[in-house]
């Protein structure tokens, strides 16, 4: 796993997510807050974006669902969400990232693990991690971090 400088790791972001399609939501009971997004870019293969930490979702402003909701209910809001295409996305100091759908819906990451004394392993959790064909781009504890993706590790997140 490679460290990344936290510019690169927003660059990376941005171009993986920006102008994909939300084809799929994974969300719902027995998965908790946990979610992830299949985003279909217009060539090429569906990247995932898999979601650890708190979040929430706005609509017009205003909030729609978090994390802290019955797992039926987030995943009905999320799923509602199917088909758009992200506009943006801005990463702030520290990790936390805001996802703009074409709908004007948006998605907040908040960053909500702690930097800890002990080295990362490959058992550490992350906050969130986008995987694509490139490598898997991990927020772990407000550090980026890119590792190679693996052709036989199972994509179904």
């Amino acid at each position: 796993m490679e460290e990344l400088p936290e510019a690169v790791f927003a660059v990376a972001l941005e171009r993986l997510v920006v102008g994909t399609q939300v084809a799929t939501v994974k969300a719902g009971v027995g998965t908790g807050s946990i979610f992830s997004l299949h985003l279909q870019p217009t060539s090429g293969e569906v990247r995932y974006l898999m979601v650890y930490c708190a979040w929430k979702l706005l609509r017009t402003g205003r909030v729609a669902c978090t994390w802290q909701d019955a797992e039926a209910y987030l995943a009905a809001a999320l799923s509602a969400h199917e088909g758009e295409v992200v506009a943006s996305a801005q990463m702030a100091s520290g990790g936390d990232v805001a996802l703009t759908l074409r709908s004007g819906a948006e998605l907040k990451l908040f960053v909500d693990s702690s930097a800890q004394d002990a080295p990362l392993n490959a058992s550490n959790p992350c906050d969130y991690f986008v995987e694509a064909a490139e490598g898997i781009f991990s927020c772990i504890r407000g550090a980026y971090y890119r590792e190679e993706a693996s052709s036989a590790r199972p994509q179904n997140v």
